[in-house]
């Protein structure tokens, strides 16, 4: 790039000289007491000295190559400032879920609360989580159990909106203070685990837990019946529902029931990854 600027810059004062051939032999003027200088003499001395100036596109690319070189150099002192100003990020202030082992760490304290807590209160919690399950599949059976229109024709659909409603019941366990047996399954063996609780407390809660479920779930479909609330699509559906679980083998209802629970469980260790929200402070 400088030597095709410079062949410019001589091809020029070279044609300049050529214009100016004629010129040469003419005599030329003097001043008084100044010696005469010779014009190809003068000419030649203009065209090394064009030659010998950088051009403004030199000037120019050696700007940016001295920049270059200054943002590169590790010893360079505005870099050097500019490190030191970044302070290192503490990932819990910014974050508002806790990290997977601080999660199960939260998860095995509330087997330990639950082991230590009285009988008439994990009695009273499961009975009232017990309640909540009536809650949501008293509003899944209203809902999709009138859908009669969709049920004929995309039955799938009338499952996918009972599916979508029936799991309010496992955030209003989570968030107002219910105890649901398939949490407790997952919280009371991460506590085991640990070695944080005995088996026997662990099965004591589990016991309590399911006859407090048991109760609620029974004392809210007598309610529910004698309100009149399980009238029309809903009675329909909830008795096609049960006749279909009652009459199907024990296997693949034992194996429903595992791959149930296994859905619970996940759910209950996704709110101990909740951090400040009140999910962590109610009985899983």
């Amino acid at each position: 790039m400088v030597q095709l600027h410079r062949s410019h810059a001589a091809a020029a004062c070279l044609s300049l000289l050529a214009a100016n051939t004629l010129a040469f032999h003419a005599p030329s003027p003097r001043i008084a007491g100044q010696r005469s200088i010779p014009r190809t003499t003068a000419l030649l001395s203009t065209v090394e000295r064009t030659a010998a100036e950088p051009t403004i596109v030199e000037e120019q690319e050696a700007s940016s190559i001295d920049d270059r070189a200054l943002l590169q150099s590790p010893s360079s002192p505005s870099m050097e400032t500019a490190t030191a100003a970044v302070a290192p990020i503490d990932l819990s202030k910014v974050s508002n879920v806790f990290t997977p082992v601080e999660a199960f760490e939260q998860l095995v304290q509330k087997g330990e609360y639950n082991a230590n807590s009285p009988p008439e209160r994990l009695l009273f919690s499961s009975a009232l989580g017990g309640c909540y399950v009536g809650m949501g599949a008293m509003v899944s059976l209203a809902v999709a159990g009138n859908s009669a229109g969709i049920a004929a024709a995309d039955p799938g659909l009338q499952k996918f909106i009972f599916a979508a409603l029936f799991p309010m019941n496992l955030l209003l366990a989570q968030q107002c203070g219910g105890m649901l047996y398939t949490g407790n399954t997952a919280s009371m063996m991460a506590a085991v685990c640990e070695k944080r609780v005995s088996w026997e407390s662990m099965g004591r809660v589990l016991l309590l837990s399911w006859l407090g479920n048991l109760f609620g779930c029974a004392l809210f479909a007598i309610a529910c019946k004698y309100a009149g609330v399980m009238e029309g699509g809903a009675g329909v559906l909830a008795a096609k529902t049960l006749a279909a679980k009652t009459s199907a083998d024990l296997g693949p209802v034992i194996i429903k029931a595992i791959f149930c629970n296994w859905l619970v469980c996940l759910a209950v260790g996704e709110f101990c990854w909740v951090y400040k929200c009140g999910a962590i402070d109610c009985v899983l």
